[in-house]
């Protein structure tokens, strides 16, 4: 895949969707108390409930900060890691309910203010993601990425 033309428009793409899921996500959660997302947290019983308050300051962070970064490119193998290890932690975090037969009333991905999605909808979302970022990780060739600039 990584010999065709079009991979390197092809991971721009992929880079803007993921990076601006991300930073969207980021910032909404940013512009509401903490709490609001650790409540969210909360419902899912596979994130231990000492390290709720510590995920719920800096996930939003880190998605925000990361995702802006993707989508210009700047540091972009280290952001495709780690979004893909994060994604990954997302779908099993959003696998927990169905495991333990409880259910979740949403995903709390876009804080309170933002979209809605179901857990399926999230769930999806972030397979997405995980294969998307995967993909950019395999394309040498980057198209307008401060990538090419500084490094």
């Amino acid at each position: 895949m990584t010999s065709s033309k079009y991979s390197p428009s092809l991971a721009l793409a992929a880079r803007l969707w993921v990076g601006a899921v991300l930073a969207y996500a980021g910032f909404m959660k940013l512009m509401e108390p903490a709490a609001n997302f650790q409540a969210a947290l909360e419902q899912y019983p596979l994130i231990p409930s000492p390290l709720l308050p510590f995920l719920a300051r800096t996930v939003p962070w880190i998605e925000w900060i990361g995702g802006v970064f993707f989508m210009l490119g700047y540091l972009t193998r280290v952001c495709a890691f780690v979004f893909m290890f994060f994604s990954l932690g997302f779908i099993v975090i959003l696998s927990g309910p169905f495991w333990t037969g409880s259910a979740a009333k949403g995903c709390g991905c876009f804080g309170q203010s933002g979209f809605t999605l179901t857990v399926s909808q999230a769930y999806i979302l972030d397979w997405a993601n995980f294969i998307l970022s995967s993909f950019i990780i395999s394309v040498k060739k980057k198209f307008f990425s401060l990538d090419r600039l500084f490094l």
